[in-house]
């Protein structure tokens, strides 16, 4: 069976502890970073760092031919442990591989990493097959103790400290949070990067954290927000520039401001039911960050002016998509407008 989404790359290591490990292994999700962790802690478990060369044998998308598969998993391994073969791959992979698959046998460990698919039936389909002779480790967006945890880690690995003020403030303000938008793993340790980069010290703060997202979107479309709530429009249009120049897409921008505004007309409308913050966090299941954000800003707005600013951005969107408008322009445009 499937493995629950929540702490999965535990169980991955608890197995690997067991030597619980079959010979075929299905890793795929949301969370490449987690996928690519997978393999990686496997490879260093049966695969003799000297024997890299011999031992491990990687096939990138496209690159696969049934033949060639069946030769490295019968190749038996010099001076490892297993013999490690990896298809880097979708959900697209033959209908003849996994037939081959499902023969493999020790001390082949086969491990096929897929990106989540947008097909269904296809994702079904070779789940379904799998769990016949294999194990599956699917690896979801993670959060909590968890997300405290990899933020701790990484920044470890920069040969920092991170308070857990810092990395609570870099948790909820990166974006990783908001569904809304395409911000993973990769994205979260690339800002851990530059943070580390700018922090000479060895302990990263706050302050730390604010000046290293300068120009994460999330981020950039709260200080918007707040600067137009505080009737500080010039730096709102400062801040949207700033993010231009650093070569954010408008799309993407308006992706997440719409999707800020819409947050604030759910949280108008959960207050005036008397829910609180905390409440309203739990309902939406939306982090107590965004929802403090969505929480100033709609107290300057009634619903009605709150359901026109958002269909202001619905409206920008559509004239960006049909060329009516050059995309910067009609950003500046709608940040006037609100």
């Amino acid at each position: 069976m499937r493995d629950k989404k929540e702490q999965v790359f535990k169980k991955l290591l608890h197995d690997i502890s067991a030597g619980d490990i079959p010979n075929v292994l299905l890793l795929f999700g949301e969370e490449t970073f987690l996928t690519d962790w997978a393999a990686a802690k496997l490879t260093e478990r049966f695969v003799s760092e000297s024997a890299r060369v011999l031992d491990l044998t990687v096939f990138e998308p496209g690159t696969l031919v049934s033949d060639e598969l069946a030769d490295a998993c019968r190749t038996l391994p010099m001076f490892s442990e297993r013999k490690v073969v990896i298809i880097e791959a979708a959900f697209d992979i033959t209908e003849e591989i996994l037939e081959y698959a499902e023969s493999i046998s020790d001390p082949c460990l086969l491990i096929i990493k897929a990106v989540d698919s947008k097909s269904q039936k296809a994702a079904e389909r070779i789940s379904k097959r799998i769990a016949k002779f294999g194990k599956m480790y699917e690896f979801g967006p993670i959060s909590g103790d968890e997300l405290m945890a990899f933020i701790v880690k990484r920044f470890r690995a920069e040969g920092k400290q991170v308070s857990p003020q810092a990395a609570n403030l870099l948790a909820a303000s990166c974006g990783y949070t908001n569904k809304d938008i395409d911000y993973a793993l990769y994205n979260l340790e690339n800002d851990i990067k530059k943070i580390a980069a700018y922090q000479k010290g060895d302990v990263i703060g706050e302050d730390d954290v604010l000046a290293g997202l300068s120009d994460n979107v999330e981020h950039a479309v709260f200080k918007m927000l707040d600067s137009i709530s505080d009737n500080k429009k010039d730096r709102a249009f400062m801040t949207l520039r700033d993010l231009l120049k650093s070569g954010a897409d408008e799309h993407f921008i308006l992706a997440v401001i719409a999707g800020q505004l819409e947050l604030m007309l759910i949280v108008k409308q959960l207050r005036s039911e008397g829910m609180n913050k905390e409440q309203i966090a739990k309902k939406t299941k939306v982090h107590e960050f965004r929802v403090g954000k969505a929480m100033k800003f709609q107290q300057k707005y009634d619903e009605n002016e709150l359901k026109r600013i958002l269909l202001s951005a619905y409206e920008t969107d559509d004239k960006i998509k049909s060329g009516l408008l050059e995309p910067a322009l009609a950003l500046e445009l709608l940040i006037a407008g609100i």
